[in-house]
Protein backbone atom coordinates (compact mmCIF):
# COMPACT_ATOMS: atom_id res chain seq x y z
CA UNK A 1 0.00 0.00 0.00
CA UNK A 2 1.06 3.53 0.27
CA UNK A 3 3.32 4.78 2.87
CA UNK A 4 3.90 8.53 4.20
CA UNK A 5 7.32 9.54 5.60
CA UNK A 6 7.24 12.56 7.07
CA UNK A 7 11.03 14.41 7.21
CA UNK A 8 12.69 17.96 7.66
CA UNK A 9 16.03 19.41 9.54
CA UNK A 10 14.00 19.82 12.71
CA UNK A 11 13.44 16.50 14.36
CA UNK A 12 10.65 18.34 16.54
CA UNK A 13 9.41 19.81 13.48
CA UNK A 14 9.01 17.49 10.75
CA UNK A 15 7.07 19.78 8.35
CA UNK A 16 7.67 17.98 4.50
CA UNK A 17 5.98 14.68 3.51
CA UNK A 18 6.70 12.26 0.55
CA UNK A 19 4.76 8.85 0.02
CA UNK A 20 5.77 5.86 -2.22
CA UNK A 21 3.50 2.40 -2.85
CA UNK A 22 5.19 -1.00 -1.77
CA UNK A 23 6.40 -2.41 -4.70
CA UNK A 24 4.10 -6.06 -3.95
CA UNK A 25 3.87 -9.83 -2.65
CA UNK A 26 6.96 -10.61 -5.56
CA UNK A 27 9.41 -7.69 -2.98
CA UNK A 28 7.98 -8.65 0.37
CA UNK A 29 5.80 -5.52 0.33
CA UNK A 30 9.18 -3.28 0.27
CA UNK A 31 9.41 0.08 -1.22
CA UNK A 32 12.01 2.58 -2.40
CA UNK A 33 11.38 6.17 -2.00
CA UNK A 34 13.51 8.93 -3.40
CA UNK A 35 13.62 12.61 -1.84
CA UNK A 36 14.34 15.43 -4.61
CA UNK A 37 15.98 18.81 -3.45
CA UNK A 38 17.43 17.68 -0.13
CA UNK A 39 20.86 20.27 0.94
CA UNK A 40 23.82 19.08 0.79
CA UNK A 41 25.51 18.22 4.10
CA UNK A 42 22.83 18.63 6.11
CA UNK A 43 21.00 16.32 8.35
CA UNK A 44 17.40 15.43 7.75
CA UNK A 45 15.12 13.66 10.34
CA UNK A 46 12.23 11.29 9.42
CA UNK A 47 9.27 9.29 10.62
CA UNK A 48 6.95 6.91 8.76
CA UNK A 49 3.25 7.82 9.32
CA UNK A 50 1.47 5.79 12.17
CA UNK A 51 5.25 4.05 13.24
CA UNK A 52 7.03 5.77 16.68
CA UNK A 53 9.95 4.86 15.36
CA UNK A 54 11.75 7.63 13.53
CA UNK A 55 15.51 7.91 11.68
CA UNK A 56 17.68 10.55 10.30
CA UNK A 57 20.39 10.77 7.64
CA UNK A 58 23.10 13.02 6.41
CA UNK A 59 22.96 14.15 2.77
CA UNK A 60 26.45 14.33 0.67
CA UNK A 61 28.32 17.68 0.63
CA UNK A 62 28.62 19.20 -2.99
CA UNK A 63 31.63 19.79 -5.03
CA UNK A 64 29.71 23.05 -5.56
CA UNK A 65 30.74 24.49 -2.51
CA UNK A 66 34.45 23.95 -1.97
CA UNK A 67 35.24 25.15 -5.58
CA UNK A 68 37.39 28.42 -6.08
CA UNK A 69 39.14 29.49 -8.74
CA UNK A 70 42.31 29.79 -6.68
CA UNK A 71 42.60 26.80 -3.86
CA UNK A 72 40.40 24.18 -5.14
CA UNK A 73 39.11 24.66 -9.21
CA UNK A 74 38.21 21.22 -9.56
CA UNK A 75 35.47 21.36 -6.27
CA UNK A 76 37.48 18.55 -4.80
CA UNK A 77 36.02 17.75 -1.38
CA UNK A 78 36.41 14.86 1.82
CA UNK A 79 33.76 13.12 2.67
CA UNK A 80 33.97 9.92 5.36
CA UNK A 81 32.62 6.09 5.16
CA UNK A 82 32.99 3.39 7.76
CA UNK A 83 33.78 0.28 6.11
CA UNK A 84 32.68 -3.59 7.39
CA UNK A 85 32.80 -7.06 6.38
CA UNK A 86 31.78 -10.20 8.43
CA UNK A 87 29.32 -7.91 11.24
CA UNK A 88 27.97 -11.85 12.52
CA UNK A 89 24.69 -11.21 13.44
CA UNK A 90 23.95 -14.95 14.35
CA UNK A 91 23.34 -15.75 18.74
CA UNK A 92 25.10 -18.84 17.88
CA UNK A 93 28.57 -17.52 16.93
CA UNK A 94 28.48 -13.79 18.22
CA UNK A 95 27.89 -12.24 21.82
CA UNK A 96 24.15 -11.88 21.46
CA UNK A 97 21.62 -10.35 19.81
CA UNK A 98 22.27 -6.82 20.83
CA UNK A 99 25.13 -6.43 18.40
CA UNK A 100 26.23 -3.71 20.95
CA UNK A 101 29.13 -3.04 17.76
CA UNK A 102 26.27 -0.91 16.18
CA UNK A 103 25.47 1.03 19.51
CA UNK A 104 29.05 1.66 19.33
CA UNK A 105 29.19 2.60 15.68
CA UNK A 106 26.29 5.08 16.11
CA UNK A 107 27.54 6.75 18.38
CA UNK A 108 30.79 7.31 17.52
CA UNK A 109 30.23 8.27 14.15
CA UNK A 110 26.91 8.95 13.58
CA UNK A 111 27.63 12.37 12.75
CA UNK A 112 31.29 12.02 11.50
CA UNK A 113 30.62 9.81 8.70
CA UNK A 114 28.94 10.56 5.41
CA UNK A 115 28.10 6.88 4.64
CA UNK A 116 28.64 3.49 5.28
CA UNK A 117 29.64 0.46 3.41
CA UNK A 118 28.81 -3.56 4.25
CA UNK A 119 30.99 -5.21 1.91
CA UNK A 120 29.73 -9.34 2.23
CA UNK A 121 28.58 -11.32 5.19
CA UNK A 122 25.94 -8.60 7.12
CA UNK A 123 23.20 -11.04 6.95
CA UNK A 124 23.78 -14.60 8.38
CA UNK A 125 20.88 -17.36 8.21
CA UNK A 126 18.76 -17.99 10.73
CA UNK A 127 15.48 -18.53 8.89
CA UNK A 128 16.47 -19.96 5.51
CA UNK A 129 14.53 -22.85 6.45
CA UNK A 130 10.95 -20.28 6.50
CA UNK A 131 8.26 -22.59 4.80
CA UNK A 132 6.17 -20.78 2.02
CA UNK A 133 3.52 -21.16 3.85
CA UNK A 134 3.63 -19.46 6.53
CA UNK A 135 4.99 -16.47 4.77
CA UNK A 136 1.95 -16.57 2.26
CA UNK A 137 -0.43 -16.74 5.56
CA UNK A 138 2.08 -13.64 7.05
CA UNK A 139 1.11 -11.78 4.47
CA UNK A 140 -2.52 -13.16 4.22
CA UNK A 141 -2.10 -14.59 0.26
CA UNK A 142 -3.37 -17.94 -0.41
CA UNK A 143 -1.00 -20.24 -2.38
CA UNK A 144 -2.99 -20.08 -5.57
CA UNK A 145 -1.45 -16.20 -5.37
CA UNK A 146 1.54 -16.86 -4.73
CA UNK A 147 4.07 -14.47 -6.66
CA UNK A 148 6.18 -16.39 -9.47
CA UNK A 149 9.55 -15.46 -7.51
CA UNK A 150 8.36 -17.83 -4.60
CA UNK A 151 6.91 -20.53 -6.84
CA UNK A 152 10.23 -20.55 -8.86
CA UNK A 153 12.42 -19.92 -5.42
CA UNK A 154 10.83 -20.83 -2.22
CA UNK A 155 13.76 -20.17 -0.25
CA UNK A 156 13.64 -16.87 -1.03
CA UNK A 157 10.63 -15.83 1.51
CA UNK A 158 13.68 -17.31 4.15
CA UNK A 159 16.14 -14.63 3.13
CA UNK A 160 13.31 -11.78 3.58
CA UNK A 161 12.30 -13.31 7.00
CA UNK A 162 16.11 -13.32 7.72
CA UNK A 163 15.85 -9.33 7.37
CA UNK A 164 12.82 -9.22 9.64
CA UNK A 165 14.05 -10.91 12.11
CA UNK A 166 17.99 -9.41 12.27
CA UNK A 167 16.08 -6.04 12.56
CA UNK A 168 13.35 -7.37 14.53
CA UNK A 169 15.64 -8.52 17.60
CA UNK A 170 18.98 -6.73 16.49
CA UNK A 171 17.74 -3.22 17.97
CA UNK A 172 21.30 -1.40 17.70
CA UNK A 173 20.79 -2.91 14.21
CA UNK A 174 18.00 -1.37 13.47
CA UNK A 175 18.90 1.68 15.10
CA UNK A 176 21.89 1.84 13.34
CA UNK A 177 20.06 1.56 10.02
CA UNK A 178 17.59 4.29 10.55
CA UNK A 179 20.13 7.00 11.08
CA UNK A 180 22.83 5.80 8.41
CA UNK A 181 22.72 5.43 4.97
CA UNK A 182 24.38 2.27 3.98
CA UNK A 183 25.47 0.84 0.60
CA UNK A 184 25.68 -3.30 0.74
CA UNK A 185 27.62 -5.61 -1.21
CA UNK A 186 25.90 -8.78 -1.46
CA UNK A 187 28.48 -11.90 -0.23
CA UNK A 188 27.72 -15.76 -0.16
CA UNK A 189 25.97 -15.61 3.60
CA UNK A 190 23.40 -12.88 1.82
CA UNK A 191 22.51 -14.89 -1.26
CA UNK A 192 23.24 -18.75 -0.25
Amino acid sequence: GEVVVFYGTDANKLDLTVTFTTRGPEHDYTGTLSIEKLSPDTRYHYRIADHQLSGSFRTMPRAKDFKNPKGNPKGLFNFRFEFACGNNQNPRHSIGPSLPAFATMLRELEDRIHFAILNGDWLYETRRDYPPEEWLHQVGLAEADAPRLVRHAPTVVGVWQNYKDLLHRGRNLAEWHRHMPTYFTADDHELI
